[in-house]
């Protein structure tokens, strides 16, 4: 084997270990905060939560009703003030730690996608919506939450706290 097959193959080594060794740094940091891998800053779901947050509430889409929330759905009814029909499909659940708005992690064994259910909402409508999450998060512990659902680049961040009296699921 000649020397510049030998360094290759020794640099794509060391790349791989150090890529280990930064993974299991970010893996006992976030062990040391209470933190699950998923809430660390470079992760996708946590830069989409940030932008929601920061891009304020939707001027078209508005909560049109109270919020009626269990530790495993949420119910909720959203209006169209706006003269276009919008459409939706993602939709994210935060949880309030230390300060800062983390996305909830999912159970293990679960994919990285949350199914991507088409929702539209016609110009003037409103809508009654009752979405679970506990095949992806189990059951939520006390504490602040934000169901975040995205109408065309515009949200909707609807704040609800569980309690211990919580109850599991909506009648």
């Amino acid at each position: 084997m000649d020397d510049g097959m030998e360094k290759k193959r020794v640099q794509s080594r060391i790349a791989t270990l150090l890529l280990v060794i930064l993974m299991l740094c970010a893996g006992i940091v976030a062990m040391a905060y209470g933190l699950h891998l998923s809430e660390i800053e470079f992760f996708p779901r946590q830069r989409w939560v940030r932008s929601a947050i920061r891009s304020g509430e939707s001027t078209h889409i508005i909560l049109a009703s109270d919020v009626a929330a269990s530790r495993a759905n949420i119910e909720f009814s959203l209006y169209n003030a706006g003269d276009d029909t919008w459409y939706g499909a993602h939709w994210e659940l935060a949880h309030l730690r230390f300060g800062r708005w983390r996305p909830v992690p999912w159970m293990r064994g679960i994919g990285r996608a949350i199914p991507g259910i088409q929702y539209t909402l016609a110009a003037g409508e409103t809508m009654q919506y009752r979405i679970r999450w506990d095949y992806l998060f189990g059951e939520l512990r006390n504490g602040r939450y934000m169901f975040i659902r995205e109408y065309a680049y515009e949200f909707v961040l609807i704040e609800f706290v569980i309690y211990a009296d919580t109850p599991l699921a909506l009648p």
